[in-house]
C-alpha cells in the first residue's frame, strides 16, 4: 500500500525493481500514465499500454485511466483498476482467462463491459461500485458469479445471466437499484438469498423451466427450492406460495413490499435478514405453526406498527426487530422460550411489553434504548437472568409481575432496579391507535397526562382547546429559525373524533398546515372559527358533524377540497369556502340560509345537492342560485350514487372510494352508511346488509 490512494498522475518503475506489493498503487483515481523502464526483468508496460504487467505470468497488476490492455494478457489481477474513477471505457482482450477480486471495483465512470469467452468465474467484487455501469455481457463460459461481483452498480438496467452459470454468491447484484427483471437459467445449482438484496425496483424474478433445484411455481415471482419448499429469493411483486415451508436468509432483503405482510400457514421458520429493511410494511401476520424467527429477520422496518405473534413461536433471534421504530406494543406468546440479543433494540415508540410465563432466556440489550418504554409485564413466576442493559428505561417504566412474586423480582439481579414494581397485569387502557405517527407525536407531546407515551380516549376527551398544536404543521414551529426538516408534517387526523370535549375548532387551529389531507371532527363541535383550516392546500376530506351551528371563514384556500356536506343544523355561514376547489356541495337544510357571494368561489363549476323537494327554493334563493347545477339528492340510506336506491352499484362505488380510486367520489356524505362519522370498510358491511334486507 505504499502509494495507496494518492494524487499521483504518473508512475515510472525503474529497471532495478524486482518486487511490488499487491496494493502498492491501488485507488489512485487520478493516475493517467504507468511506465516500466526497459530492461526490467520482472515487470513491463509493453506496447505503451499505460499499465503495470507481471512479465512471467502476463498478469496486469495495475491499470489507469489511459490503459489499453494488450493482447496476450492472461489475467487481470486483484484491485488492478480499483478506485480508478476516471476510467470511462475498457476493452478486455480475448486472451484474458481470469479477472481478480475487486479488479474494477469503484470505476464509477465505466459504462459497459464485455467479459471474454474464456472467463469461467467472476471474482468477488470484481465490478462492484461501478455506479454508471449500464450493460454487461457475461459469456456462456462463466459458471460462477462471486459475492458482491456487481454490487452497487446502481445504473445497471438489465442483466442476462447465461445458460451455464451454476452459482451466484452473496450480494452478487446487491443494491443494483435500476434492475427490474431477472431470469435465472436452468443450470443454477447454488443461489444466495442475498444475491439481489436491496434491488428495490426489482419486480420480476423467475427460474427457467427444467431447473432440477429451483422453480417459480404458480407464477409466484420468486425462486423456490424444490426439495425443501424454501423461498430462497423474492421481489416486490412476489406472491408467497401456499406450499412454502420456510423463508430463506435475506430472501426479501430491502424489498418494497405491500403494507400488510401475511406469511402462509405452512411456514415454520423465517431466516436471517429475511425481511430486513422492507420499508413499506406496516403490519405483519405470522402463521400458527411458525417456530423460529432468525437474526435481523425484520430489523429496520421503520413503518412497522403491528405484529401478530403465533402461539407456536419458540425463539426470536438476535436483532430480529431492531430499529423498528414505530412498534408501540409487543405481546409475546405463551410458549416462547428465548429472546435474542438486541432483538427489540432501539424501538423509539415502544411503550408496552408483555413477556410470557414460558420465557427462559432474554439476551443482553434485548429492550435497550427503547426510551419510551413505560410498562413491562413479566408473567414468569421466577425471574429469568438478564443483563444490566436488557432494559434501559427502568427508571421510568413500571414492572408488572405475577401475584405473590414481587419479592422474587425485588431481589433478582437487574430486575430489582426497576423503580416501580407492582403485582398484577398491566391495567387496561383504551389507547388511540393513530394512523399518522406525526399526529401521534404531537398529541402525546401536548396531552399525554400520565407520561406513558400513549394517548387514551379519556385523555383525548379531556382536551377542550387544540391551541397551536397543529398550526403551521408543528408545535415546535413557534421556535424561531427552526429548520424545516425538524417540523412535524401531519397528514391524517381522523382520530380527532375522540376529542369529544371540543365544542369549537379554534381560530388558526390548523392554519397553514400544508401537509394535512384528512380530518374527522368530533361530534360536539358547534363552531368552526376564522382561519381554522386556512391554506390547508392538501386537505381532501373533512366531515362537518351534525352538531355544528356556525361556520366562519375557516376553509379559505383549501384548493384540493372537492366536496363538502353542510349539516341541517347549521344556522350561519360566512365566507367559509372561498378559494376551495369544490365541485360538490351538499346542503341538508330544507330552507336556504342567507349567504354572501364570498362563501363559495366557483359556483359555475360546482354541483349543489339539496334535499328532495327543495330544488326550486334554492334556485330562487340569493347566491345559492349562482350554482351552475342544482340537484336533489336521494334520502334512501345507502344510495351512494344518488340513483334513488341502494344496490350493488353503490357497493362498488363505496369500495372504490375507500381504496382511493381517484375516479370515484362520494357525492354527498352518503358513504357514512353506519353513521359513525367516518367512511370505512364497516360501511360496506352495513350497505350489503341493507341490500340484503338485514338492516
Amino acid at each position: 500500500s505504499a502509494f495507496y490512494r494518492t494524487a499521483l498522475r504518473s508512475i515510472t518503475i525503474p529497471a532495478s525493481v524486482r518486487e511490488i506489493g499487491s496494493k502498492a498503487f491501488t485507488n489512485n483515481g487520478s493516475l493517467e500514465d504507468i511506465i516500466v523502464e526497459t530492461g526490467n526483468t520482472c515487470y513491463d508496460s509493453r506496447d505503451n499500454c499505460h499499465a503495470l504487467i507481471e512479465t512471467a505470468t502476463n498478469t496486469l497488476l495495475t491499470g489507469c485511466k489511459n490503459t489499453i490492455i494488450p493482447d496476450g494478457i492472461k489475467a487481470i489481477g486483484e484491485n488492478a483498476f480499483a478506485g480508478c474513477y476516471n476510467l470511462a471505457a475498457i476493452s478486455i482482450p480475448k486472451s484474458v482467462v481470469f479477472i481478480g477480486a475487486s479488479a474494477f471495483s469503484g470505476c464509477s465512470k465505466l459504462q459497459s463491459v464485455n467479459i471474454p469467452e474464456k472467463i469461467t468465474s467472476i471474482a468477488p467484487s470484481a465490478f462492484s461500485n461501478c455506479s454508471k455501469l449500464q450493460s454487461v455481457y457475461i459469456p456462456e463460459s462463466v459458471t460462477s458469479i462471486g459475492a458482491s461481483a456487481f454490487s452497487r452498480c446502481s445504473n445497471l438496467l438489465t442483466i442476462n445471466i447465461p445458460k451455464g452459470v451454476e452459482e451466484i454468491g452473496d450480494y452478487a447484484f446487491g443494491q443494483c437499484s435500476s434492475l427490474t427483471s431477472v431470469t435465472l437459467p436452468k443450470t443454477i445449482r447454488t443461489l444466495a438469498g442475498s444475491a439481489f438484496a436491496y434491488c428495490e425496483n426489482l419486480t420480476s424474478i423467475r427460474v427457467d423451466a427444467g431447473n432440477p433445484y429451483y422453480d417459480s411455481r404458480d407464477n409466484c415471482n420468486a425462486v423456490m427450492e424444490k426439495t425443501t419448499n424454501k423461498l430462497v429469493l423474492g421481489c416486490s411483486n412476489t406472491i408467497i406460495p401456499q406450499s412454502t415451508k420456510s423463508i430463506g436468509d435475506s430472501a426479501f432483503y430491502g424489498c418494497y413490499l405491500k403494507r400488510t405482510l401475511v406469511i402462509p400457514s405452512k411456514v415454520t421458520s423465517i431466516g436471517n435478514h429475511a425481511f430486513c429493511v422492507c420499508k413499506n410494511i406496516e403490519k405483519i401476520e405470522l402463521p400458527e405453526g411458525l417456530k423460529t424467527i432468525g437474526n435481523h429477520a425484520f430489523s429496520s422496518i421503520n413503518k412497522l406498527k403491528t405484529m401478530i405473534f403465533p402461539s407456536t413461536l419458540t425463539s426470536i433471534g438476535d436483532y430480529a426487530f431492531k430499529d423498528c421504530d414505530n412498534i408501540r406494543s409487543i405481546e409475546l406468546p405463551e410458549g416462547l422460550k428465548s429472546i435474542g440479543e438486541d432483538s427489540f433494540y432501539s424501538i423509539d415508540e415502544l411503550t408496552t411489553v408483555i413477556l410470557p410465563s414460558t420465557l427462559t432466556s432474554i439476551g443482553k440489550y434485548a429492550f435497550c434504548a427503547c426510551r419510551n418504554l413505560a410498562s413491562v409485564e413479566a408473567r414468569m413466576e421466577t425471574p429469568v437472568n438478564i443483563e444490566n442493559y436488557t432494559f434501559s428505561s427502568r427508571d421510568i417504566a413500571t414492572l408488572y409481575v405475577p401475584q405473590g412474586c414481587i419479592s422474587n423480582y425485588r431481589t433478582a439481579n437487574y430486575w430489582k432496579y426497576f423503580n416501580n414494581i407492582v403485582e398484577g397485569p398491566i391495567p387496561y387502557r383504551d389507547i388511540i391507535d393513530f394512523v399518522d405517527n406525526e399526529v401521534r407525536k404531537i398529541c402525546i407531546e401536548r396531552w399525554d397526562k400520565n407520561g406513558d407515551r400513549e394517548l387514551t380516549k379519556e385523555e383525548a376527551a379531556a382536551v377542550t382547546d387544540l391551541g397551536d398544536a397543529f398550526e403551521q404543521n408543528s408545535p415546535l414551529s413557534i421556535a424561531e429559525g427552526l429548520a424545516e426538516e425538524n417540523l412535524y408534517h401531519p397528514q391524517y387526523f381522523n382520530e380527532l373524533q375522540y376529542f369529544t370535549g371540543l365544542t369549537s375548532i379554534g381560530k388558526d387551529a390548523f392554519y397553514y398546515s400544508d401537509s394535512l389531507k384528512s380530518v374527522t371532527l368530533p361530534p360536539n363541535v358547534k363552531i368552526i372559527e376564522n382561519d381554522a383550516f386556512y391554506m390547508c392546500e392538501k386537505l381532501q376530506s373533512i366531515n362537518i358533524p351534525e352538531s355544528v351551528k356556525t361556520i366562519y371563514p375557516a376553509f379559505q384556500g383549501c384548493s384540493n377540497l372537492k366536496s363538502i356536506v353542510i349539516p341541517q343544523g347549521v344556522t350561519y355561514i360566512s365566507g367559509a369556502f372561498y378559494g376551495c376547489g369544490l365541485t360538490t356541495v351538499v346542503v341538508k337544510r330544507t330552507e336556504p340560509l342567507p349567504i354572501s357571494k364570498s362563501t363559495f368561489s366557483n359556483y359555475a363549476d360546482a354541483t349543489l345537492y339539496v334535499p328532495k323537494g327543495c330544488r326550486s327554493a334554492y334556485m330562487e334563493a340569493e347566491t345559492w342560485k349562482l350554482f351552475g347545477n342544482i340537484v336533489e339528492f336521494s334520502e334512501v340510506k345507502g344510495d351512494i350514487n344518488n340513483d334513488g336506491m341502494a344496490s350493488v352499484a353503490d357497493v362498488t362505488m363505496l369500495v372504490d372510494y375507500i381504496l382511493g380510486n381517484q375516479n370515484s367520489q362520494i357525492l354527498f356524505g352518503s358513504g357514512d352508511v353506519n353513521g359513525d362519522g367516518i367512511v370505512s370498510v364497516s360501511d360496506v358491511t352495513t350497505l350489503v346488509n341493507i341490500i340484503l334486507g338485514k338492516n
